[in-house]
């Protein structure tokens, strides 16, 4: 039986916490050799909407230890405005209002489908919950504030999982919009019970805090070294988040993964596209990489080299491009959850095999 599991199902069962345990089981596996990925791939259309690219993207991970592999699927309109002078990256909704990614979990024993699920809510916490993972690996271990940068989706997915791997109690929160900041602060003090400040100043959600955090859609930095003090630990979606005197204050900088094997096929000049045109598309971690140095977390994980030495150590962690193993592990998790809870449809798998050889 294939089980279809929608997103507010996934909502209902799934919590940071089984994210990042499942996701620390996934990293731990790819870092012993036990687990494969198949780099992302995008291939770019030009839209009937003026500046805007359909946007097809795909990757895989496969699990040994959990039998299974996955293979996530996007299918999006992106854009590139300039706003407030800084250049965004926004992926809009289709005609009804939705959007589309798909995650197929296969079980490698009889190598049918196990499970689709959207890769929303899925896909938001894998990221959030990735930064967690590397709190857990590289703070101090007492963390108790915390400052981010961004109040959107994904930032409060941020939030949430550093909630989840630390004990935190008070967040500071900045971004460029009031209204925007000041409601996100609200929204989330009221639901996980926390001190959440909007903070009119960006330099202030970086100042006097355990972890600075950044989750938004600039293609600039957000945050300079120039605010980051001694101690603090620093997790970022995006490389360029942070300026070059963030990453050059770090003592001790870890990269979750980095883009190599990641291609990009587009119709027409590849130019054309804001991402590449700009020098920030997914690969440019790589040269974040070349440039300031760093180890990888599955390298950490496997006793290859060590993290934080001493207290008053800077350290970061950058999400980089994201990874099939992640996918594989969260939506693993995900299933065995519904399964256990009754949770999702469940439709034959005879409809997705075939007598004849593919």
């Amino acid at each position: 039986m294939v089980r279809l599991i929608g997103d507010e199902e996934v909502r209902q069962i799934f919590t940071m916490k089984d994210c990042i345990d499942a996701l620390e089981e996934g990293y731990i596996e790819l870092a012993h050799g036990r687990a494969v990925n198949m780099p992302r791939r995008d291939t770019y259309v030009p839209y009937s909407q003026k500046d805007s690219y359909y946007v097809f993207k795909t990757m895989e991970g496969a699990i040994q230890k959990l039998g299974v592999v996955a293979q996530r699927v996007d299918s999006v309109i992106q854009q590139w405005p300039i706003v407030n002078g800084a250049l965004k990256k926004l992926q809009l909704p289709n005609p009804r209002g939705r959007y589309v990614g798909l995650i197929y979990l296969y079980n490698i024993e009889d190598q049918e489908l196990l499970a689709v699920i959207p890769d929303g809510e899925v896909g938001r916490m894998r990221v959030a919950g990735t930064m967690g993972l590397g709190v857990k690996l590289l703070d101090r271990g007492d963390s108790k504030t915390a400052g981010i940068y961004g109040s959107g989706w994904q930032a409060g997915a941020l939030v949430r999982a550093l909630v989840a791997a630390r004990s935190i109690h008070k967040v500071k929160i900045y971004s460029p919009n009031r209204e925007h900041r000041v409601s996100f602060a609200q929204k989330y003090a009221r639901e996980l019970g926390l001190d959440i400040t909007a903070v009119d100043e960006p330099a202030q959600a970086a100042q006097g805090v355990d972890i600075v955090g950044t989750a938004t859609n600039s293609r600039e930095p957000v945050c300079k070294g120039a605010w980051i003090e001694r101690g603090t630990h620093l997790t970022c979606l995006e490389p360029w988040e942070f300026d070059d005197d963030a990453w050059g204050k770090c003592d001790r900088r870890f990269f979750s993964s980095l883009a190599s094997g990641y291609m990009a096929y587009v119709i027409g000049d590849k130019s054309s596209v804001p991402e590449f045109s700009s020098g920030k598309s997914e690969d440019e971690i790589d040269r974040y990489y070349e440039r300031f140095g760093g180890d990888m977390v599955t390298d950490l994980l496997r006793g290859k080299v060590s993290g934080r030495r001493r207290d008053e150590e800077i350290t970061m962690m950058c999400k980089g491009i994201g990874l099939g193993i992640e996918f594989a592990a969260t939506a693993k998790r995900v299933y065995d959850l519904a399964r256990a809870k009754g949770v999702g449809l469940e439709i034959s798998g005879e409809r997705f095999t075939q007598l004849g050889r593919p």
